[in-house]
């Protein structure tokens, strides 16, 4: 038995809500933000077995990948090694509509949604002197 981890869901929804709200106001620093933040949930989730995620895995890596060309086009240059090194451009470098990710983010809410109106998560209710939760500590499972 392994424990889910609900707040995998709750940081993912918190990261995609900040991504989807970044406009001409946010400053570069709060952009990157958004744009990591969102791509280190998604990448969260989709590394979890627990979640399991199937049929809405490849809208969230289609947007994982989205994000990844605007963060590895304003924010990544070649170093003089020639390797990738941090970029810190002017906010107005970047143009708003590559911040739109209403579309994928939106693609993968509904197949998201879908998925988990089919996944197999149960509650089990206390019986008597017996329940799940007592149960695993009693027997010691930590996840």
């Amino acid at each position: 038995m392994k424990r889910i981890d609900q707040n995998l869901i709750f940081r993912l929804g918190s990261n995609l809500r900040t991504l989807s709200a970044v406009d001409s106001e946010d400053d570069v620093f709060g952009v990157y933000m958004a744009l990591n933040g969102a791509v280190g949930a998604l990448s969260a989730v989709l590394g979890d077995e627990s979640v399991g995620l199937r049929y809405s895995r490849p809208a969230a890596e289609a947007l994982i990948t989205e994000i990844n060309n605007v963060t590895s086009r304003y924010f990544t240059v070649k170093g003089e090694d020639g390797k990738p090194t941090m970029n810190i451009p002017e906010r107005s470098d970047i143009p708003d509509y590559m911040l739109s990710f209403e579309g994928g983010i939106r693609t993968f809410e509904t197949n998201l949604a879908a998925e988990f109106r089919e996944a197999p998560t149960y509650y089990v209710p206390k019986r008597g002197g017996h329940g799940l939760v007592d149960l695993v500590a009693e027997v010691g499972i930590d996840g």
